[in-house]
Order: structure tokens, then sequence, then C-alpha cells
């Protein structure tokens, strides 16, 4: 088993840097739920419990945003994947129980990727999530990726979105001079956490839904 990755809890002298793919984001619309009998996914142990695992990622980055110790990146295209799942949830009957609950869910998202004038304005602002066009050299990246899935790796069941993450973290350490080091893919994909570990120049991704990826484990 590959070696685990920790992250600080309260880093010093740096940030964390967290890009999140869209099976990671969907969980934030969701972290606030606080009253007793909340909606489960009809008895599925499994998801409820990478529900669990990824309220409690959420928990703690959301507090490290406040505190100025973590950033947040999503590509535009997960962004849109996210609100794309929410609505499977909901027209599937998998976890919504009503339009209102479906309604509540998406205005949650919507709010924790967005900010107002009036917020953006403001001196002390707290940007939670920087979202992160496809731009020209992200697509760059995307078709070098595809070469070394086909030549090297020999995989070819990687979508679109998947490569996209990948080279939007590889464009934020090259122009946004990120530390490789302190820069955390997140997405519950073991197949993309995979193909990551086998590109060198690209920091391991974590599955936050994984056992060994609890989050009370992981930051410390």
């Amino acid at each position: 088993m590959a070696r685990k990755r920790t992250i600080p809890k309260e880093p010093k002298g740096h940030k964390n840097y967290f890009v999140v793919d869209a099976n990671i984001l969907v969980y934030a619309a969701l972290a606030e739920r606080k009253r007793s009998g909340a909606i489960t996914f009809h008895g599925d142990t499994k998801e409820e419990d990478r529900k669990r695992r990824c309220i409690a990622w959420w928990k703690i980055i959301r507090q490290q945003i406040q505190d100025g110790h973590a950033r947040v990146y999503v590509p535009d295209i997960c962004i849109a994947e996210a609100f794309k799942v929410l609505a499977k949830w909901y027209y599937r009957k998998e976890y919504f129980k009503d339009i209102a609950s479906y309604n509540q869910a998406k205005t949650r998202l919507r709010q924790f990727i967005s900010a107002t004038h009036r917020e953006m304005s403001k001196a002390d602002r707290k940007v939670r999530v920087h979202d992160m066009p496809t731009n020209r050299d992200i697509i760059i990246s995307v078709d070098r990726f595809f070469e070394t899935l086909y030549r090297r790796i020999q995989r070819k069941d990687v979508s679109i979105p998947d490569l996209i993450l990948l080279s939007t973290t590889k464009y934020l350490i090259d122009f946004y001079d990120l530390p490789r080091d302190h820069v955390y893919p997140l997405t519950c994909d073991d197949a993309l956490v995979r193909l990551a570990s086998r590109i060198p120049e690209l920091p391991k991704a974590i599955n936050p839904t994984e056992r060994r990826y609890e989050a009370s484990k992981t930051f410390i």
C-alpha cells in the first residue's frame, strides 16, 4: 500500500491547498445538516460512510479556510458535475425526500462556492472556493496526460473531467507556484488516485472516503 499522506491541522508558514473533485465537492452541500433524523441514502451503509467521512473533512477544511490556513480550488467542470450529482440524488430518489430538501442542498452548495460583491469588497474577505477555468495550459496538460496514459500506463478509461482535475493540479503548481508538498488533490475515485500516483510530477491524491484517511487520523 502506498504511503499515507497527512495534513497539518494548523500549518506553520504555509497554507494547505485542496484541489477538489466533483464527488467530494457535492458533500459540501450536506455538511450543514445538524438536525436529528437527517435524510439518509435509504440504508446504503457504504454511501452513508462516504457521506460521514466527507462531511468530517469539510468541517475541518471550512475551519481552516476561516482561520486562513487553507485554500480550495475546483475546476469549473467539477462544479457543474457536483450540481449534476445533486440532481441525480433527487430524481433517482437516492437521497432527498422532497423538492424542498433538494433546493436547500443546491442553495448551500451555491453559497459555498460563490461570494457576493459586498463580501468580496471586504478587506478581510474569506474566499471559500476558487473556481478554475479550463484554459489553454490546462488543455495542453490534458493532451500530455493522455499520451502518458495510452503509451506508458495503458489506461484508456479515464474521463476528460478526471484529466482536467489532474491538469489543474499541475497548472496550480507551475503557474501559481503552489508548493507541491502542500497541494492535496481530493477525489473519491480510487482509479484516479492510482493514476495520479503514476505521474511523478503530481502530488499524491487522497480519497477521503478511505478508512485510513479518516479526517481525525489525517489532519494532525
